[in-house]
């Protein structure tokens, strides 16, 4: 099964996001993408073509199966790439769901907030508590966040 997920902005509206599932044969996104133009239009609003992204979901095998017509939408005479990683609630979303550009970002925030930590060590050596804010708030509320969301 493939899943696509396409993330519509609009410009007033911050973020529409609608999800289907399709055979990679009878995927039709920009029919989905019209039925929601015609939506917003009805409510006096457009799509922003410069911030609409989608991406499908699926198995590497599956992905591969996709026709090349069905790696582009057409938003307001604009064209709009299929994303290989998209950002979802502040996750980093690639097509097979492996979250491996998610996981190295997130790292690399922790180590910096760490080394930051061990510089400024000394300035509150006299209080461990004041220490172990900072870990929690910088360095732990980053790696439970995905706890929280999921």
């Amino acid at each position: 099964m493939i899943v696509a997920l396409a993330r519509f902005h609009s410009y007033l509206i911050n973020r529409t996001q609608t999800f289907t599932t399709a055979s990679s044969h009878s995927a039709n996104v920009t029919l989905l993408l019209l039925n929601l133009a015609k939506a917003y239009s009805s409510l006096r609003l457009q799509l922003n073509p410069s911030k609409t992204e989608f991406i499908w979901f699926g198995a590497q095998c599956n992905l591969n199966k996709i026709s090349p017509a069905y790696l582009s939408l057409f938003v307001d005479s604009s064209t709009v790439p299929c994303s290989t990683v998209v950002r979802d609630l502040g996750f980093l979303l690639d097509s097979e769901l492996y979250m491996k550009q998610h996981i190295s970002k997130v790292t690399s925030i922790c180590y910096y907030h760490l080394r930051r930590l061990c510089q400024i060590r000394n300035y509150v050596s006299h209080d461990r508590e004041i220490m172990i804010q900072l870990v929690m708030s910088l360095v732990i509320s980053r790696i439970d966040y995905s706890n929280s969301v999921y």
